[in-house]
């Protein structure tokens, strides 16, 4: 059987990728590179369904997320009556090229980058609707790896999320809750790493903690209830074009250590808190108590502790508890089995053969 094969690329980064990856593709099979621009040329379709008026409506949201996000803007409505009609009218051509391009090529798999951007987002819906399989790459949550994946990436990725599954992959026998001891917080630090407020990360996966401004704040309400002693660190992270300098003296008990190692901070931390950042996987590597705040693919009975609701928090927080050793190295060695290793940025001859395998095993799957 012949595939066709559509790789789709909104900037130039992936592009380049994506070009080293068209080798992947067998001589008898079809792979087509298509850059966001160059849609741009394409003529619309000329019909929106009913569907297709609720992804614009869904996506006008995302994108109005991102907005306020980046800039920090409080939404008011001339904004929003300002900003809406734009996004709407963008979004729906290019809504309308995809589902022309997709009705003319019928390609057999769409491979994109993330799945959570708007462009992307746009394409896998209208992917599932027009029967198309799709897959997903991501940086990997390991060193030196990257993520391939049929449903998403991050929180929508296909890791199992169910602790007996680590359990039973595990030729060790224990007890859940062996070797697992409860922190006593009575000084020391919590560490919390902001994370980027405009990535999917937080606009997608983080239901009650909409930005990291917020994050402060619970942070700040959480050491009401702590110890005198215990402090807490937080680490902005270095790609946001956010400034929150004018948080960074406001509650002596809460200090920003934007110069110090990562790796350092976790280290010596009592407990990690996180909204879904992977430095809350380098925690539970650790063997660190983590509080998870929003959704993350870690986020595992034994590995840590998800929070749901603010309430929940102080409580989590005076009782949490490290990971379980058997389902943490469990969980770890399946990790290395399901990224691909490599620098995507510099793809061995080996990393293409590896995402060979991978793309003609999703497209030969029934």
């Amino acid at each position: 059987m012949n595939y066709k094969v559509l790789f789709f690329s909104v900037n130039r980064h992936q592009e380049q990728y994506f070009e080293k990856l068209l080798k992947a593709i067998r001589k008898q099979d079809r792979g087509t590179l298509l850059h966001k621009r160059k849609l741009a040329l394409r003529l619309p379709s000329l019909s929106l369904s009913k569907s297709d008026f609720l992804l614009l409506k869904e996506v006008n949201l995302m994108r109005l997320t991102y907005y306020h996000n980046k800039t920090g803007n409080k939404n008011n409505i001339i904004e929003k009556l300002i900003r809406s009609p734009f996004y709407i009218i963008t979004t729906a051509l290019f809504l309308l090229r995809v589902k022309k391009l997709l009705k003319e090529q019928c390609p057999d798999l769409i491979i994109l980058w993330n799945d959570m951007k708007w462009h992307q987002y746009v394409i896998k819906k209208l992917a599932f609707e027009f029967g198309i399989k799709t897959a997903f790459f991501e940086n990997g949550a390991l060193p030196n790896t990257v993520t391939f994946d049929k449903k998403g990436v991050n929180f929508n990725n296909s890791i199992p999320r169910d602790k007996k599954f680590y359990l039973d992959r595990s030729k060790e026998y224990s007890h859940i809750n062996e070797e697992r001891s409860l922190v006593s917080l009575e000084q020391g630090y919590i560490f919390i790493p902001f994370q980027v407020d405009y990535d999917t990360q937080i606009i997608s996966h983080s239901p009650w903690v909409n930005n990291m401004e917020e994050l402060y704040f619970i942070a700040e309400r959480l050491l009401a209830s702590l110890p005198a002693k215990v402090r807490i660190i937080i680490k902005e992270h270095p790609k946001s074009a956010r400034n929150y300098e004018y948080l960074h003296r406001k509650n002596p008990r809460i200090i920003f250590e934007n110069s110090k190692e990562t790796d350092v901070l976790i280290l010596n931390s009592e407990v990690v808190i996180t909204v879904n950042s992977t430095v809350g996987l380098e925690g539970i590597i650790k063997d660190k108590p983590v509080l998870v705040l929003g959704n993350a693919f870690y986020a595992i009975d034994g590995l840590c502790q998800s929070v749901e609701s603010e309430r929940e928090l102080v409580h989590k927080v005076l009782n949490a508890i490290g990971p379980d050793k058997i389902i943490k190295n469990s969980f770890i060695e399946f990790l290395k089995e399901y990224y691909v290793d490599g620098n995507w940025h510099e793809p061995s001859f080996q990393h293409i053969n590896n995402i060979e395998k991978r793309i003609y095993e999703h497209l030969e799957k029934v």
